[in-house]
This record gives structure tokens, sequence and C-alpha cells, in this order.
């Protein structure tokens, strides 16, 4: 319907047009429908809160989930010993290798670890407690690493049995010490050996010479040596019985469950406002 409008474009008959104020927030000619966060967020609470039925729901089928979990996951224990390796200062003198740190340190950590996984000193631990599980089995349950930049090395066993899992764990650091110990004693013996062949060549009068008297010390030196223990691997702390499991993490898989049923249950809540409830969409 069109207004008949005068000379001045007022319209006629005492009409007068009236301009709208646009609502804050919203640009000329469009409504706004943006409602404050904080009122939309005491909304969504009050919906939430008027089906917590539906929240209790998912609370309750998130944790018998986890306890279903749990039940059917076996316990398993972690124990853990502790060794110290370090390049021996005798075998470094008498073998002339010098006796500053290594030149390559991180490859001497690697070996070490290895070593300890290596199928070698599993058959060790086998014979030492008297076990029929394979090798392949065995090194699964056993870990090593070390501990950040230092010489200690951690020796961790997994398995169902608390004591069992000691018992691992100190048998591998033991049969670990005892490889180390019969390579560095093997290095001495063939040093004496090499040493008596040069002395067997030596004739009488060499053998009364500065050379033959160094190298009859330097045999004694070695022979003693060699009946200690000379590796520079010891046993820092033996492993202990566990008392709770490594896992299942029961208290942590419970809080998880309660978390993710409280989130599951208030979206859904608040997702059935939104679609059921046209006030709550308005």
């Amino acid at each position: 319907m069109s207004v008949e409008r005068d000379s001045f474009g007022q319209p006629r008959d005492g009409v007068r047009a009236v301009a709208l104020e646009p609502l804050p927030g919203s640009a000329e000619g469009e409504l706004d429908w943006n409602v404050v966060p904080a009122q939309r967020a005491a909304d969504y609470v009050r919906a939430v809160m008027r089906r917590w039925h539906i929240v209790a729901v998912a609370v309750v089928c998130a944790l018998v989930g986890a306890g279903v979990y749990l039940a059917s996951t076996s316990a398993r224990y972690d124990a853990s010993a502790d060794v110290v390796t370090s390049s021996s200062s005798l075998v470094s003198t008498l073998f002339q290798t010098g006796g500053g740190p290594s030149a390559d340190p991180e490859r001497d950590v690697n070996t070490n670890l290895e070593v300890i996984s290596s199928a070698t000193v599993a058959e060790r631990v086998r014979a030492q407690l008297h076990l029929h599980t394979p090798i392949p089995q065995l090194l699964a349950a056993v870990s090593a690493a070390t501990k950040g930049t230092s010489n200690v090395i951690t020796i961790t066993a997994r398995d169902p049995q608390p004591l069992r899992a000691a018992a691992l764990a100190n048998a591998f650091a033991t049969q670990y010490i005892g490889y180390e110990t019969e390579t560095t004693r093997a290095q001495f013996s063939q040093a004496a050996r090499s040493i008596r062949q040069r002395l067997d060549l030596m004739g009488g009068a060499e053998r009364s010479s500065a050379e033959g008297r160094a190298l009859n010390q330097r045999l004694q030196e070695v022979l003693v040596a060699g009946g200690v223990n000379t590796s520079g691997v010891r046993l820092l702390d033996r492993a202990t019985p566990p008392t709770s499991p490594a896992v299942p993490r029961t208290k942590l898989i419970l809080t998880l469950a309660l978390l993710v049923g409280l989130l599951i249950g208030s979206a859904c809540a608040a997702g059935l406002a939104m679609f059921a409830d046209p006030a709550f969409r308005e």
C-alpha cells in the first residue's frame, strides 16, 4: 500500500513515517538472533539437569563397560632392578685403552641394552630359574632402559605374579653381570696366552732383559686381574615384589569411564533438548 506524500516528502493526512532502530549488534534490516553466551550456557545446564536420567544412564553404561574390561584383563605386575655400567679402570690400564670416558658413550649404552635383551642372557636366566618359557616370550616380558644420561640401567620384568616378576628382573640383572664378567675374564685369559707365547719365543738372555722382565710383570698383573670382577658392572638395587599391578590401572580407567559417561550423557541431554524443545531453540 503506497502512501501519498507532499512536496516536502512527508506523508499526507498527518501520517509520518517512523524510522525503526536496528537491534543492537545487528546490521540494518536484520534481526539479531544471537544470545548472550552465559545465558546460553545456563540454558544448556538447565536442559541437562532436567534430563539427568539420560546422563545417569550414560555414566552407568560407561562404568559397566570399564568393569567388563577390568574383569576380562588379567593383572600384571612390574618389578625393576638397577645395574651400574662403567668401563673398568683396571682393564683400561692393562690393555692400554686409556682411562678416560668412551669416545662413543651412546654406542656403549646401546650395546649394554642389546646384551641384556639378548637370547644368550635369556637362556642363562632360564637355566637359573628352571623355566620352560620360550626365549621370545621371555624376552617380551623384560625391558631395559637407562635412567636419563646416567650409567644406571633399569631392568623391568612384567608378569602376572609379583614374586615371579621380581625374580625375573633380578635374574636378568645377575646373568647380565655374569656375562660381562666372563667376557672380561676371557679377555684377560687371551692376553695371558699372548704374553706367554711371546715369552716362550725368548731365550734365557732375552727373558732376563728389560723387555722380558716387563712381559713377566705384565703377565702377573693380567693373571691377578683375571681372577677378580673387573667388568665394571655391578648390581645397584635388587627388584622387590610389587604390591599393585602395573596393568590394568583400575583407578585411571574408572575415572576416564566416569568422565566419558558424563560427557556423552550431557551431550545427549543437550541434543534432545535442542531438537525436542521449541522454547530451547528460541
